[in-house]
């Protein structure tokens, strides 16, 4: 089937083995952006989500297989319609981008990059978390796990995007709005965040990743 190629919007079609190819490459360029961080980089199949960032083992773990499966699915999981492992933190990313015009976004990932450039923005959303030390201010459940649904944790994902649609070039037209909504303290984090990342955006979002931001990486 035309979706099982990963047809794009745009009428190109690229086989699973061949975005899997180019999602290596750009994984490759990563690897090569942190060499001379203390932040490293990963594949993995063993997380319950698309990517994953470890601010005490300053690591960012991609699971290459499940992004490139998502892109050929329409990125379902941006949607809340991922499944499986994937469905729970799939339900977060869809309240996270209820600001966002989502078809915008996914329109704009196909034109420009495709899976390379949704490979970028998931990166760079990860980054932000090393960045930005989020890592212990997600609120817990009284178990102990992460409450990934509270509004807090919701702010901190938006900011994490924020952060990341600014590295890859999407404009948010609804950001003025979303900031207008927040608290004091989460509002200024999304000010920042938004003036960092618009201060250091890479020019070309398919390029190698050399944003100057990284050098905030420790």
């Amino acid at each position: 089937s035309t979706e099982s190629k990963g047809e794009t919007r745009s009428g190109k079609t690229s086989t699973t083995e061949q975005l899997l190819e180019i999602a290596k490459e750009t994984f490759n360029t990563f690897v090569e952006e942190l060499k001379n961080k203390k932040t490293r980089i990963i594949p993995t199949e063993n997380i319950k989500t698309l990517a994953q960032a470890s601010l005490t083992g300053l690591t960012i773990a991609l699971n290459i297989k499940a992004i490139v499966e998502d892109f050929q699915n329409d990125m379902a999981y941006l949607d809340g319609r991922g499944e499986g492992i994937h469905a729970n933190t799939s339900r977060q990313k869809e309240e996270v981008f209820k600001n966002v015009d989502v078809p915008a976004f996914k329109k704009f990932i196909r034109d420009n990059g495709g899976i390379a450039a949704y490979l970028n923005f998931i990166y760079q959303h990860e980054k932000s978390h090393i960045i930005n030390k989020d890592g212990a201010k997600y609120p817990k459940n009284k178990d102990g796990t992460t409450d990934i649904m509270h509004p807090d944790s919701i702010a901190i994902e938006r900011s994490a995007n924020a952060y990341a649609f600014e590295k890859i070039g999407f404009k948010v037209t609804e950001t003025t709005e979303l900031i207008d909504e927040l608290e004091d303290g989460v509002r200024n984090a999304l000010i920042q965040s938004l003036a960092r990342a618009k201060n250091d955006r890479d020019t070309d979002p398919i390029s190698s990743v050399k944003g100057k931001t990284d050098e905030e990486l420790e």
